[in-house]
Protein backbone atom coordinates (compact mmCIF):
# COMPACT_ATOMS: atom_id res chain seq x y z
CA UNK A 1 0.00 0.00 0.00
CA UNK A 2 1.32 3.18 -0.46
CA UNK A 3 2.59 5.21 2.12
CA UNK A 4 0.59 8.52 1.08
CA UNK A 5 -2.78 6.19 1.41
CA UNK A 6 -4.50 6.62 5.16
CA UNK A 7 -6.62 3.76 6.23
CA UNK A 8 -9.79 4.99 7.27
CA UNK A 9 -9.58 5.48 11.10
CA UNK A 10 -12.34 3.31 13.59
CA UNK A 11 -13.60 7.43 13.94
CA UNK A 12 -13.95 7.72 10.02
CA UNK A 13 -16.22 4.51 9.25
CA UNK A 14 -18.66 5.09 12.21
CA UNK A 15 -19.16 9.09 11.15
CA UNK A 16 -22.40 10.16 11.70
CA UNK A 17 -23.75 11.45 8.81
CA UNK A 18 -24.67 14.62 8.68
CA UNK A 19 -28.97 15.86 9.23
CA UNK A 20 -29.98 17.57 6.49
CA UNK A 21 -33.65 18.76 5.31
CA UNK A 22 -35.07 16.21 2.68
CA UNK A 23 -37.24 17.82 -0.14
CA UNK A 24 -41.12 16.65 0.43
CA UNK A 25 -42.40 18.65 -2.00
CA UNK A 26 -40.24 18.06 -4.78
CA UNK A 27 -41.20 16.92 -8.44
CA UNK A 28 -42.17 13.25 -9.35
CA UNK A 29 -40.26 12.74 -11.83
CA UNK A 30 -36.96 13.48 -9.21
CA UNK A 31 -38.59 11.68 -6.67
CA UNK A 32 -38.69 8.92 -9.23
CA UNK A 33 -34.69 9.30 -10.32
CA UNK A 34 -33.90 9.48 -6.40
CA UNK A 35 -32.22 12.78 -6.75
CA UNK A 36 -33.05 16.31 -4.91
CA UNK A 37 -34.65 18.72 -6.33
CA UNK A 38 -34.67 22.23 -6.04
CA UNK A 39 -38.73 22.60 -6.43
CA UNK A 40 -38.35 25.28 -8.92
CA UNK A 41 -41.70 26.12 -10.43
CA UNK A 42 -43.23 25.84 -12.81
CA UNK A 43 -40.43 23.26 -13.97
CA UNK A 44 -37.44 22.45 -12.04
CA UNK A 45 -33.70 22.20 -12.86
CA UNK A 46 -33.35 18.98 -13.36
CA UNK A 47 -36.05 17.82 -15.44
CA UNK A 48 -35.61 20.80 -17.86
CA UNK A 49 -31.61 19.22 -18.13
CA UNK A 50 -32.63 15.82 -19.10
CA UNK A 51 -35.58 16.38 -21.12
CA UNK A 52 -38.77 15.48 -19.76
CA UNK A 53 -41.70 16.96 -18.45
CA UNK A 54 -41.59 17.93 -15.18
CA UNK A 55 -44.72 17.63 -12.30
CA UNK A 56 -46.11 18.70 -9.12
CA UNK A 57 -48.70 17.96 -6.38
CA UNK A 58 -50.32 14.46 -6.40
CA UNK A 59 -50.26 13.28 -9.33
CA UNK A 60 -46.46 13.77 -9.48
CA UNK A 61 -46.06 11.00 -6.47
CA UNK A 62 -44.58 8.06 -6.75
CA UNK A 63 -46.90 5.39 -6.27
CA UNK A 64 -47.45 1.90 -7.42
CA UNK A 65 -47.71 1.04 -10.56
CA UNK A 66 -47.80 4.84 -11.89
CA UNK A 67 -44.77 6.17 -14.17
CA UNK A 68 -44.17 9.68 -13.16
CA UNK A 69 -44.66 11.29 -16.49
CA UNK A 70 -46.66 13.73 -17.98
CA UNK A 71 -48.61 13.99 -20.90
CA UNK A 72 -50.67 17.27 -21.81
CA UNK A 73 -53.21 16.41 -24.37
CA UNK A 74 -50.69 14.63 -26.91
CA UNK A 75 -47.81 13.32 -25.00
CA UNK A 76 -44.05 14.43 -25.94
CA UNK A 77 -40.54 14.85 -24.41
CA UNK A 78 -38.73 17.90 -24.64
CA UNK A 79 -35.46 18.02 -26.43
CA UNK A 80 -32.99 18.34 -23.57
CA UNK A 81 -31.01 21.60 -22.93
CA UNK A 82 -27.81 19.74 -22.30
CA UNK A 83 -28.62 16.17 -21.45
CA UNK A 84 -25.64 14.36 -19.64
CA UNK A 85 -27.20 11.06 -20.55
CA UNK A 86 -28.77 9.92 -23.33
CA UNK A 87 -32.67 11.31 -23.13
CA UNK A 88 -34.04 7.93 -24.73
CA UNK A 89 -31.68 5.80 -22.37
CA UNK A 90 -33.17 8.10 -19.38
CA UNK A 91 -37.06 7.43 -20.78
CA UNK A 92 -36.52 4.18 -21.08
CA UNK A 93 -35.17 3.55 -17.78
CA UNK A 94 -38.12 5.57 -16.31
CA UNK A 95 -40.76 3.29 -18.76
CA UNK A 96 -39.04 -0.03 -17.37
CA UNK A 97 -38.73 0.76 -14.12
CA UNK A 98 -42.90 1.71 -13.95
CA UNK A 99 -43.73 -1.68 -15.55
CA UNK A 100 -41.98 -3.45 -13.07
CA UNK A 101 -43.93 -1.49 -10.11
CA UNK A 102 -47.36 -2.45 -12.36
CA UNK A 103 -49.66 -4.72 -10.44
CA UNK A 104 -48.91 -7.40 -13.14
CA UNK A 105 -45.12 -7.74 -11.79
CA UNK A 106 -47.13 -9.89 -8.68
CA UNK A 107 -48.43 -12.33 -11.65
CA UNK A 108 -44.48 -13.15 -11.95
CA UNK A 109 -41.31 -11.19 -12.92
CA UNK A 110 -41.15 -13.36 -16.39
CA UNK A 111 -44.70 -11.28 -17.75
CA UNK A 112 -43.18 -7.72 -17.24
CA UNK A 113 -41.08 -6.91 -20.55
CA UNK A 114 -38.63 -4.46 -20.35
CA UNK A 115 -38.05 -2.14 -23.27
CA UNK A 116 -34.71 -1.82 -25.63
CA UNK A 117 -33.89 0.45 -27.50
CA UNK A 118 -35.54 -0.68 -30.85
CA UNK A 119 -38.88 -0.98 -28.68
CA UNK A 120 -38.47 2.64 -27.81
CA UNK A 121 -38.47 3.41 -31.69
CA UNK A 122 -41.77 1.25 -31.91
CA UNK A 123 -43.06 3.25 -29.23
CA UNK A 124 -42.40 6.47 -31.07
CA UNK A 125 -44.06 4.55 -34.23
CA UNK A 126 -47.00 4.01 -32.35
CA UNK A 127 -47.12 7.37 -31.07
CA UNK A 128 -46.68 9.56 -34.23
CA UNK A 129 -48.54 7.04 -36.42
CA UNK A 130 -49.72 4.28 -35.69
CA UNK A 131 -52.23 5.10 -32.59
CA UNK A 132 -53.98 7.72 -34.98
CA UNK A 133 -55.45 4.81 -37.03
CA UNK A 134 -57.94 4.22 -34.40
CA UNK A 135 -60.47 6.19 -32.96
CA UNK A 136 -62.75 8.83 -34.63
CA UNK A 137 -61.75 12.38 -35.66
CA UNK A 138 -63.17 13.57 -32.04
CA UNK A 139 -61.36 10.90 -29.85
CA UNK A 140 -58.06 10.18 -31.74
CA UNK A 141 -56.04 12.92 -28.69
CA UNK A 142 -57.28 11.56 -25.85
CA UNK A 143 -56.37 7.57 -27.40
CA UNK A 144 -52.98 8.94 -28.74
CA UNK A 145 -52.34 10.67 -25.41
CA UNK A 146 -53.95 7.73 -23.05
CA UNK A 147 -52.67 4.46 -25.20
CA UNK A 148 -49.30 5.79 -24.52
CA UNK A 149 -49.30 6.83 -20.58
CA UNK A 150 -51.46 3.72 -19.67
CA UNK A 151 -48.69 1.37 -22.02
CA UNK A 152 -46.20 2.66 -19.87
CA UNK A 153 -48.36 1.45 -16.47
CA UNK A 154 -49.27 -2.03 -18.05
CA UNK A 155 -47.27 -4.51 -19.51
CA UNK A 156 -50.05 -6.16 -21.00
CA UNK A 157 -51.02 -3.04 -23.00
CA UNK A 158 -47.42 -2.61 -23.60
CA UNK A 159 -46.73 -5.79 -25.65
CA UNK A 160 -50.11 -5.00 -27.54
CA UNK A 161 -49.25 -1.64 -28.36
CA UNK A 162 -45.53 -2.82 -29.68
CA UNK A 163 -47.67 -5.96 -31.42
CA UNK A 164 -49.54 -3.65 -33.29
CA UNK A 165 -46.86 -1.44 -34.66
CA UNK A 166 -44.64 -4.25 -35.96
CA UNK A 167 -47.84 -5.30 -37.78
CA UNK A 168 -48.57 -1.94 -39.45
CA UNK A 169 -45.20 -1.60 -40.15
CA UNK A 170 -45.73 -4.95 -42.16
CA UNK A 171 -48.32 -3.64 -43.80
CA UNK A 172 -46.12 -0.93 -45.14
CA UNK A 173 -43.38 -2.64 -45.90
CA UNK A 174 -43.33 -4.42 -49.63
CA UNK A 175 -41.71 -7.34 -48.95
CA UNK A 176 -42.83 -8.70 -45.21
CA UNK A 177 -46.11 -10.06 -45.66
CA UNK A 178 -46.09 -13.03 -42.90
CA UNK A 179 -46.43 -12.42 -39.47
CA UNK A 180 -42.82 -11.54 -37.73
CA UNK A 181 -41.46 -13.85 -34.42
CA UNK A 182 -41.60 -10.52 -32.75
CA UNK A 183 -45.12 -9.51 -33.52
CA UNK A 184 -46.12 -12.63 -32.91
CA UNK A 185 -44.47 -13.22 -29.43
CA UNK A 186 -46.27 -9.41 -28.26
CA UNK A 187 -49.91 -10.80 -29.30
CA UNK A 188 -49.33 -14.35 -27.60
CA UNK A 189 -48.23 -12.21 -24.20
CA UNK A 190 -50.37 -9.02 -24.32
CA UNK A 191 -53.51 -11.23 -25.11
CA UNK A 192 -52.82 -13.57 -22.31
CA UNK A 193 -52.14 -11.25 -19.77
CA UNK A 194 -55.18 -9.43 -21.07
CA UNK A 195 -57.55 -12.80 -20.61
CA UNK A 196 -56.06 -13.17 -16.75
CA UNK A 197 -57.39 -9.95 -16.02
CA UNK A 198 -60.41 -10.09 -16.98
CA UNK A 199 -62.32 -12.49 -13.80
CA UNK A 200 -59.64 -10.25 -11.84
CA UNK A 201 -60.17 -7.27 -9.71
CA UNK A 202 -58.82 -4.13 -11.85
CA UNK A 203 -57.37 -0.49 -10.44
CA UNK A 204 -59.12 2.19 -11.81
CA UNK A 205 -56.20 2.53 -14.75
CA UNK A 206 -55.70 -1.27 -15.43
CA UNK A 207 -59.96 -0.80 -16.65
CA UNK A 208 -58.88 1.86 -19.07
CA UNK A 209 -55.98 -0.39 -20.18
CA UNK A 210 -58.25 -2.87 -20.51
CA UNK A 211 -60.74 -1.16 -23.04
CA UNK A 212 -57.87 0.70 -25.46
CA UNK A 213 -56.30 -3.46 -25.17
CA UNK A 214 -59.60 -4.65 -26.52
CA UNK A 215 -59.47 -1.90 -29.03
CA UNK A 216 -56.05 -2.55 -30.44
CA UNK A 217 -56.96 -6.09 -30.19
CA UNK A 218 -60.44 -5.94 -32.51
CA UNK A 219 -58.44 -3.75 -35.12
CA UNK A 220 -55.85 -5.96 -34.96
CA UNK A 221 -57.66 -9.72 -35.48
CA UNK A 222 -59.46 -7.67 -38.15
CA UNK A 223 -55.83 -6.74 -39.92
CA UNK A 224 -55.34 -10.75 -39.11
CA UNK A 225 -55.80 -12.03 -42.93
CA UNK A 226 -52.90 -13.94 -44.73
CA UNK A 227 -54.95 -13.98 -47.63
CA UNK A 228 -53.62 -12.17 -51.12
CA UNK A 229 -56.38 -12.47 -52.94
CA UNK A 230 -60.22 -13.52 -53.00
CA UNK A 231 -59.60 -17.54 -53.69
CA UNK A 232 -58.00 -17.49 -50.52
CA UNK A 233 -60.57 -16.06 -48.51
CA UNK A 234 -63.37 -17.23 -46.28
CA UNK A 235 -66.58 -18.36 -47.54
CA UNK A 236 -64.41 -19.91 -50.65
CA UNK A 237 -61.72 -21.21 -48.07
CA UNK A 238 -61.83 -22.40 -44.44
CA UNK A 239 -60.69 -20.07 -42.13
CA UNK A 240 -56.68 -20.77 -41.28
CA UNK A 241 -56.60 -21.66 -37.94
CA UNK A 242 -53.99 -19.46 -36.94
CA UNK A 243 -56.50 -16.40 -37.78
CA UNK A 244 -58.47 -15.14 -35.37
CA UNK A 245 -62.53 -14.85 -34.90
CA UNK A 246 -62.33 -11.11 -35.96
CA UNK A 247 -66.26 -11.03 -35.48
CA UNK A 248 -66.05 -12.99 -31.78
CA UNK A 249 -63.21 -9.90 -30.72
CA UNK A 250 -65.94 -7.27 -32.51
CA UNK A 251 -68.59 -8.60 -30.03
CA UNK A 252 -66.18 -9.57 -26.80
CA UNK A 253 -65.78 -5.37 -26.81
CA UNK A 254 -68.95 -5.35 -25.78
CA UNK A 255 -68.62 -7.16 -22.39
CA UNK A 256 -64.97 -5.12 -22.36
CA UNK A 257 -66.90 -2.19 -22.03
CA UNK A 258 -69.10 -3.01 -19.05
CA UNK A 259 -66.22 -4.27 -17.49
CA UNK A 260 -63.97 -1.05 -18.30
CA UNK A 261 -67.04 1.59 -16.64
CA UNK A 262 -65.22 4.29 -19.25
CA UNK A 263 -68.80 6.91 -18.14
CA UNK A 264 -66.90 6.76 -14.45
CA UNK A 265 -65.64 10.33 -13.61
CA UNK A 266 -62.22 8.72 -12.47
CA UNK A 267 -61.84 7.26 -15.54
CA UNK A 268 -58.62 8.90 -17.64
CA UNK A 269 -61.61 7.80 -20.95
CA UNK A 270 -64.58 9.17 -19.70
CA UNK A 271 -64.35 12.20 -22.20
CA UNK A 272 -64.92 8.81 -25.16
CA UNK A 273 -68.06 8.31 -23.44
CA UNK A 274 -69.07 12.22 -23.31
CA UNK A 275 -68.31 12.90 -27.01
CA UNK A 276 -69.63 9.39 -28.71
CA UNK A 277 -72.70 9.01 -27.02
CA UNK A 278 -74.54 10.68 -30.15
CA UNK A 279 -72.38 8.58 -33.16
CA UNK A 280 -73.53 4.73 -32.50
CA UNK A 281 -77.12 4.20 -33.74
CA UNK A 282 -79.42 2.30 -31.56
CA UNK A 283 -79.94 -1.57 -31.86
CA UNK A 284 -83.33 -0.96 -33.70
CA UNK A 285 -85.18 2.11 -35.30
CA UNK A 286 -88.34 3.16 -35.31
CA UNK A 287 -90.52 3.06 -38.36
CA UNK A 288 -87.76 2.79 -40.78
CA UNK A 289 -88.68 -0.59 -42.78
CA UNK A 290 -85.87 -1.01 -44.39
CA UNK A 291 -86.42 1.94 -46.98
CA UNK A 292 -83.02 2.09 -47.78
CA UNK A 293 -82.05 -1.69 -48.79
CA UNK A 294 -83.09 -2.76 -52.12
CA UNK A 295 -86.92 -4.38 -52.45
CA UNK A 296 -85.22 -7.48 -53.61
CA UNK A 297 -82.93 -8.05 -50.81
CA UNK A 298 -85.53 -7.62 -48.53
CA UNK A 299 -87.87 -10.52 -49.99
CA UNK A 300 -85.01 -12.97 -50.16
CA UNK A 301 -84.53 -12.03 -45.95
CA UNK A 302 -88.59 -12.38 -45.88
CA UNK A 303 -88.75 -9.32 -44.49
CA UNK A 304 -91.36 -7.83 -46.29
CA UNK A 305 -93.89 -8.45 -43.64
CA UNK A 306 -92.85 -5.92 -40.40
CA UNK A 307 -94.91 -8.28 -38.40
CA UNK A 308 -92.20 -10.65 -38.89
CA UNK A 309 -89.25 -8.45 -37.40
CA UNK A 310 -89.61 -9.87 -33.85
CA UNK A 311 -88.73 -13.42 -35.00
CA UNK A 312 -86.35 -13.16 -37.97
CA UNK A 313 -82.81 -13.71 -37.07
CA UNK A 314 -82.03 -10.80 -40.14
CA UNK A 315 -83.64 -8.35 -38.76
CA UNK A 316 -81.90 -6.40 -36.30
CA UNK A 317 -79.06 -6.61 -38.92
CA UNK A 318 -80.81 -5.46 -41.59
CA UNK A 319 -82.20 -2.73 -39.81
CA UNK A 320 -79.07 -1.32 -38.95
CA UNK A 321 -77.05 -1.93 -42.39
CA UNK A 322 -80.07 0.23 -44.06
CA UNK A 323 -79.62 3.32 -41.63
CA UNK A 324 -76.04 2.63 -42.66
CA UNK A 325 -76.74 3.12 -46.40
CA UNK A 326 -77.14 6.79 -46.91
CA UNK A 327 -73.58 6.90 -45.05
CA UNK A 328 -70.32 7.18 -46.50
CA UNK A 329 -67.94 5.11 -43.97
CA UNK A 330 -65.26 7.80 -42.47
CA UNK A 331 -63.29 8.95 -39.52
CA UNK A 332 -66.54 10.99 -38.13
CA UNK A 333 -69.10 7.93 -39.14
CA UNK A 334 -66.89 5.04 -38.00
CA UNK A 335 -68.90 4.21 -34.94
CA UNK A 336 -71.93 4.07 -36.28
CA UNK A 337 -70.83 1.35 -38.54
CA UNK A 338 -69.30 -0.07 -35.71
CA UNK A 339 -73.04 -0.47 -34.35
CA UNK A 340 -73.33 -2.86 -37.22
CA UNK A 341 -71.03 -5.48 -35.83
CA UNK A 342 -71.47 -4.44 -32.19
CA UNK A 343 -75.40 -5.52 -32.42
CA UNK A 344 -74.83 -8.81 -34.22
CA UNK A 345 -77.14 -11.34 -32.60
CA UNK A 346 -75.91 -14.78 -31.79
CA UNK A 347 -78.13 -16.24 -34.28
CA UNK A 348 -76.93 -14.19 -37.15
CA UNK A 349 -73.60 -14.94 -36.25
CA UNK A 350 -74.19 -18.45 -36.39
CA UNK A 351 -75.68 -17.90 -39.98
CA UNK A 352 -72.80 -16.24 -41.00
CA UNK A 353 -70.38 -18.50 -40.05
CA UNK A 354 -72.48 -21.59 -41.74
CA UNK A 355 -72.61 -19.82 -45.11
CA UNK A 356 -76.30 -18.56 -44.99
CA UNK A 357 -76.57 -16.92 -48.54
CA UNK A 358 -78.95 -14.00 -46.23
CA UNK A 359 -76.24 -13.59 -43.76
CA UNK A 360 -73.90 -13.07 -46.32
CA UNK A 361 -75.58 -10.53 -48.75
CA UNK A 362 -75.55 -8.32 -45.36
CA UNK A 363 -72.07 -8.67 -44.75
CA UNK A 364 -71.28 -8.38 -48.48
CA UNK A 365 -72.94 -4.98 -48.23
CA UNK A 366 -71.79 -3.87 -44.85
CA UNK A 367 -68.32 -4.95 -46.26
CA UNK A 368 -68.82 -2.95 -49.96
CA UNK A 369 -69.48 0.27 -47.47
CA UNK A 370 -66.91 -0.27 -45.01
CA UNK A 371 -64.15 -0.57 -47.86
CA UNK A 372 -64.58 2.71 -48.65
CA UNK A 373 -62.38 4.05 -45.66
CA UNK A 374 -59.42 2.79 -46.80
CA UNK A 375 -57.82 1.88 -43.20
CA UNK A 376 -54.69 -0.43 -42.90
CA UNK A 377 -55.91 -2.50 -40.53
CA UNK A 378 -59.28 -3.04 -42.13
CA UNK A 379 -59.18 -2.49 -45.88
CA UNK A 380 -57.74 -5.55 -47.33
CA UNK A 381 -60.35 -7.70 -45.18
CA UNK A 382 -63.68 -5.97 -46.13
CA UNK A 383 -62.43 -5.79 -49.96
CA UNK A 384 -60.90 -9.30 -50.39
CA UNK A 385 -63.75 -11.19 -47.99
CA UNK A 386 -66.85 -8.84 -50.13
CA UNK A 387 -65.44 -10.36 -53.34
CA UNK A 388 -65.42 -13.98 -52.24
CA UNK A 389 -68.89 -13.89 -50.80
CA UNK A 390 -69.69 -12.37 -53.83
CA UNK A 391 -68.16 -14.93 -55.98
CA UNK A 392 -69.45 -17.57 -53.55
CA UNK A 393 -72.99 -16.96 -53.73
CA UNK A 394 -73.07 -16.73 -57.69
CA UNK A 395 -71.03 -20.20 -57.56
CA UNK A 396 -73.53 -22.05 -54.38
CA UNK A 397 -76.75 -20.18 -54.79
CA UNK A 398 -77.36 -19.02 -58.13
CA UNK A 399 -80.75 -19.69 -58.05
CA UNK A 400 -81.45 -17.33 -55.54
CA UNK A 401 -84.16 -15.18 -56.66
CA UNK A 402 -82.85 -11.42 -57.98
CA UNK A 403 -78.89 -12.58 -57.27
CA UNK A 404 -77.63 -10.36 -60.20
CA UNK A 405 -79.68 -7.50 -59.51
CA UNK A 406 -78.72 -7.83 -55.37
CA UNK A 407 -74.99 -8.04 -56.03
CA UNK A 408 -74.59 -5.14 -58.46
CA UNK A 409 -73.91 -2.61 -55.56
CA UNK A 410 -71.42 -4.79 -53.56
CA UNK A 411 -69.98 -5.67 -56.79
CA UNK A 412 -69.66 -2.38 -57.77
CA UNK A 413 -67.98 -0.97 -55.10
CA UNK A 414 -65.12 -3.80 -54.92
CA UNK A 415 -64.08 -3.93 -58.37
CA UNK A 416 -65.82 -6.78 -59.31
CA UNK A 417 -67.27 -7.14 -63.39
CA UNK A 418 -70.94 -6.65 -63.20
CA UNK A 419 -72.66 -7.53 -65.93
Amino acid sequence: MPASVTPPSDKDVHRKRRAHTKSRRGCGNCKLRRIKCDEAKPRCKKCLEYGVACNYGPAGGVSTGELVLSFGGVSHIEPPRKAAVSTNQTMMDMINYSLRQSPTSAQGVALVYQLDMDDMQLLDKFHSRTVLSIGTDKTRSLYQAESFRLACMHPFLMHLVLGFTIMHDRSLSPKTKRQTHSELYHWYYGTAIFNSKIPAPLTRSEKDAMWISSTILGAGSIGSIDATDAEECWPLKDRPSTEPDWLTMSEGKNEIYQLADLASSESGLKQLVDVCVDDFFSSTSKGAFLRYLPQELVEVLGLTDPSSYATSPYYVSADILSRLMPFEYTESTLLKFITFLSHMTPEFKNLFNARDPGALLLMAYWFAKACSYQLWWSWRRTVLECQAICLYLERNHGDLPHLEKILRFPKSRIGLATC
